[in-house]
């Protein structure tokens, strides 16, 4: 953990040399602090808890983004403690992201980002009662079910590339290159590895409602210390995306994943299915969202996995200053090439009320629960109350 949190330090104190290597333009910052106390009976989802603990949490993120006519550069980092009053151990997540986009001509156009994250396998995942819903609050997600329920630290780095062409007002073209390392200190059985990308797309608008297209996407897993486990994964699919009325916006694609696994002694070569979609309603008050995904990739358990993923959320205006909103989700990992172990599957459902008081200050009620089964079933049931007071300016 500490050597993410001098990375974080040093991408912080570099920012304003970043920024004055810009262009000159507006230049954006601003800090998000939050406070919450709940309660909750199983928060890292422990085969056999020892009843419910009550908890306390504080989050701190901060931005800085400069935008000029061609350029836009942003610098974050985010910070949270969490105090529990009995059995577990207090708990230290951190984070820093760094993006940056330049146009430059009508036709290209690029985007880098960098990011890194050091946290607690269970902490953000299992219990989102203490994450604030402020957008200007980024949480480095954990996607990789199979760490729910260990409390154990995860650190990852992740580097993102792209380059768009747009020979026309119809047609694009993008490559990109991404890269990612998961570690472990402690071990834990997990395996450690580096998962690297490139990919290709083309894009098409077909009318001012419809757009089509079609990407490849390879991938090169590798994970440390033995080539067993080690993979590649190729995955063609078509695209497409259409508005519906002003209000419904659709949108999706459908393929497959051609992956060839390092075992003893050979190649273990497999084809399944890749697919998302996407479903959403939005008007002045009210925004719905139903999506769903089916990937192959990289996990922390016994190498690549297939998942499964359906999700929805809701959101309901009641006044401009109170919202209620309410998400629900169901994954499942299902069971690696490489081993006897069984499917992963995971399932949460929150709700929320939030109170906006003034422009800087606001408030949060929410409680949930969060259900895996994985060699046996554990669940979690949880509650908080929280503010946040949000501060910064432009200049």
């Amino acid at each position: 953990m500490v050597s993410v949190a001098r990375v974080i330090g040093a991408a912080l104190a570099a920012t304003p040399f970043l920024l004055s290597a810009a262009r000159a333009g507006t230049v954006t910052s601003g800090i998000n602090t939050s406070g919450t106390i709940g309660y909750s009976n199983n928060p890292f989802l422990l085969e056999s808890p020892d009843g419910g603990v009550a908890r306390g949490d504080v989050s701190v993120s901060t931005f800085v983004e400069e935008k000029s006519a061609r350029s836009s550069l942003r610098v974050g980092a985010n910070a949270n403690y969490t105090k529990f009053s009995r059995l577990y151990r207090d708990s230290i997540n951190l984070g820093a992201q760094v993006g940056f986009s330049r146009t430059f001509s009508r036709q290209l156009s690029f985007r880098a980002g960098l990011s890194m994250n050091s946290s607690i396998g269970g902490s953000y995942f299992t219990d989102p009662a203490f994450l604030t819903p402020d957008p200007t609050v980024v949480v480095p997600p954990v996607v990789d079910i199979t760490l729910v329920g260990l409390q154990s630290r995860t650190t990852g780095v992740s580097a993102s590339t792209g380059l768009t062409y747009t020979p026309d007002s119809r047609n694009s073209i993008t490559l990109g290159h991404n890269g990612s390392i998961a570690r472990f200190p402690g071990g834990f059985g997990r395996s450690e590895y580096s998962n690297i990308s490139q990919s290709a797309s083309y894009s098409r608008v077909i009318s001012s409602r419809f757009n089509a297209g079609a990407s490849v996407n390879v991938a090169r897993v590798n994970y440390f210390g033995d080539d067993l486990g080690d993979a590649v994964i190729v995955s063609p699919q078509i695209n497409g995306s259409l508005r519906v009325a002003r209000q419904w916006t659709l949108s999706g694609g459908v393929g497959f994943s051609s992956t060839r696994v390092n075992i003893s002694g050979g190649k273990l070569k497999s084809t399944d299915l890749s697919a998302n979609f996407s479903a959403c309603r939005a008007d002045s008050r009210t925004n719905w969202c139903l999506n769903g995904s089916r990937s192959t990739g990289a996990s922390s358990f016994d190498g690549v996995r297939t998942t499964t993923s359906f999700g929805t959320s809701y959101s309901y205006k009641l006044s401009s200053r109170d919202t209620i909103s309410a998400s629900g989700g169901y994954s499942r990992s299902g069971a690696p090439q490489l081993s006897v172990r069984g499917a992963t599957s995971f399932l949460s459902g929150s709700t929320n009320y939030s109170r906006r008081f003034s422009s800087r200050i606001s408030g949060q009620v929410t409680g949930g629960f969060t259900r895996s089964v994985f060699e046996g079933t554990r669940s979690n049931a949880y509650a908080s109350i929280g503010i946040n007071y949000n501060f910064g300016g432009d200049r």
